[in-house]
């Protein structure tokens, strides 16, 4: 049996939306990468090396050092 997480899909809309085109390429591509390993609740875990660890690990292109910058981006843009 799958959990809703495996079935998460993403709308269509987010490529065309404002506050997501606002964002950094590798921005981005971590919001993405966000959602899809989210729990039900739409929650993680918000260390740095847990985030690279669990979301991103094999993303040599988002660094853990520049995580924090990253997600200060998508708080900016009001995504998270």
């Amino acid at each position: 049996m799958s959990s809703r997480k495996d079935r998460r899909m993403l709308r269509s809309s987010l490529s065309r939306a404002r506050d997501f085109g606002s964002l950094s390429t590798r921005a981005q591509l971590l919001y993405v990468l966000l959602v899809l390993n989210a729990d039900d609740q739409g929650r993680l875990q918000a260390a740095p090396d847990i985030i690279k660890l669990d979301v991103c690990p094999r993303v040599p292109d988002i660094t853990m050092e520049e995580l924090p910058e990253l997600l200060q981006e998508m708080e900016r843009a009001r995504l998270v």
